[in-house]
């Protein structure tokens, strides 16, 4: 019984180790969801302003995988705009760092069969949180923390504009919303969120905002 337990005791010990190893592999992954996740998907999870990058290492060599962190504009992906990425990242990341986040989406060439061609955003892109409690409350949370001094603690606009009627200069779907919150809005006081904001949480602002909602019913577009 003693020899038993201690080889249990011996297998949970390898298998742990195992699966630190297995995590020490790719350090690129924490650099991913800090720096890219709030824009980029890889297996349904993320951000939906840039391209999915799920398959992007089946796709594109390591060259321009490295090329398009430092010059982002350099090669466009098809369906997409030129300065929609930040051109910031050859400062935010050391060299060690780039080497890990361009080795960790080499990585990613998908499954066997899985389609690998670039497709551009989909324009029905939908908040995953729109109407959930929760969420909403977590959302009235960041709300109140990072967008109520402009746009008033109620969204009822400040010296920003009013988030709880229907008139949107910019378009009122959720991916416009999305994307105006991370990238921000050139010519305005809208500054972009995408360094500082998870994907889930900018979704869960965008449920509070829709939870104050005082415009047309026949108006919504969410």
């Amino acid at each position: 019984m003693k020899k038993n337990l201690i080889c249990l005791t011996l297998l949970i010990l390898i298998l742990a180790v195992g699966r630190s190893a297995a995590v020490a592999e790719e350090p690129g992954m924490e650099l991913f969801r800090d720096n890219c996740q709030v824009c980029h998907k890889i297996n349904g999870a993320g951000g939906a302003v840039g391209p999915d990058l799920s398959t992007v290492g089946a796709r594109r060599s390591v060259e321009l995988i490295r090329q398009s962190i430092l010059d982002p504009d350099a090669v466009i992906a098809e369906g997409y705009e030129p300065d929609i990425m930040p051109k910031k990242f050859k400062e935010l990341l050391s060299g060690e760092q780039l080497d890990q986040l361009v080795q960790f989406l080499s990585n990613l060439k998908g499954s066997p069969g899985e389609p690998t061609n670039s497709t551009g955003p989909k324009p029905d892109e939908k908040n995953p949180y729109t109407g959930n409690p929760q969420a909403v409350t977590e959302g009235e949370d960041i709300y109140l923390r990072v967008c109520a001094h402009c746009h008033g603690g109620n969204a009822e606009g400040g010296m920003c504009p009013d988030l709880t009627d229907d008139y949107w200069k910019f378009g009122g779907t959720d991916k416009v919303l999305y994307r105006t919150i991370t990238l921000g809005r050139k010519g305005t006081r809208m500054p972009g969120f995408w360094n500082s904001l998870k994907s889930d949480e900018i979704w869960k602002t965008i449920a509070f905002i829709r939870s104050k909602y005082k415009g047309s019913p026949d108006k919504i577009v969410w």
